[in-house]
């Protein structure tokens, strides 16, 4: 229990820090989103801060996909096998002991589950910046500010995402961990042979 308790206060600290971090970046891409669209009112004076704002925030989402590709990888491979490993157990296991299996599997999925709808955001925040420079009548511009905004759309397609190293971290990932945890576990009960029970 005691052990229990340190690895489940341990990874409650370091997935605090990865909601309150992403969140940041996600506000930030935000309240970049108000500044593109307001730029139509003020005849883009402000346009050089909002691409200064806008390569800070790219910059501080890349350093936080650095510090946390490791530990996005770790949950990611060990959930896959903390899923598949506990499902067994629920199929195989005493009733006495489901309540907790089923505890702990809830506790897995909402792990997983919540660092990819993180995940997810900070994509979507950083993709409605283009939206927003195409709404703030850049075509009524000359031709090097319309250079600028076109600068600015083309960087803004291509999302801040985070990654555990080779897959990004999404919804769409989440379930690919549940169709891994789910071959596991296909494989895990087709050489799986249960004792027999002695008459004797």
């Amino acid at each position: 229990m005691y052990s229990d308790y340190i690895c489940i206060i341990y990874m409650m600290t370091v997935d605090a820090l990865y909601f309150m971090l992403v969140t940041h970046v996600c506000i930030n891409f935000m309240v970049l989103y108000d500044d593109f669209q307001n730029l139509k009112n003020s005849n883009f004076a402000n346009l050089n801060k909002c691409i200064q704002n806008h390569q800070t925030i790219i910059e501080l989402s890349e350093h936080l996909d650095a510090i946390f590709r490791l530990p996005n990888f770790f949950n990611i491979l060990v959930g896959s096998f903390e899923i598949c490993a506990l499902g067994f157990c629920i199929t195989v296991g005493k009733w006495s002991d489901l309540p907790g299996y089923f505890l702990f599997l809830s506790t897995v999925l909402a792990q997983i589950w919540m660092i990819s709808i993180f995940g997810d955001n900070i994509i979507s925040k950083s993709s409605e910046i283009n939206d927003a420079v195409w709404k703030c009548y850049w075509n009524s511009t000359d031709a090097k500010t319309q250079r600028i905004f076109l600068l600015i759309m083309l960087r803004s397609q291509k999302p801040q995402k985070l990654t555990a190293y080779m897959s990004t971290i999404c919804c769409s990932s989440f379930m690919k961990i549940l169709n891994n945890s789910w071959s596991y576990f296909s494989i895990l009960r087709s050489v799986y042979k249960p004792p027999e029970i002695s008459n004797g």
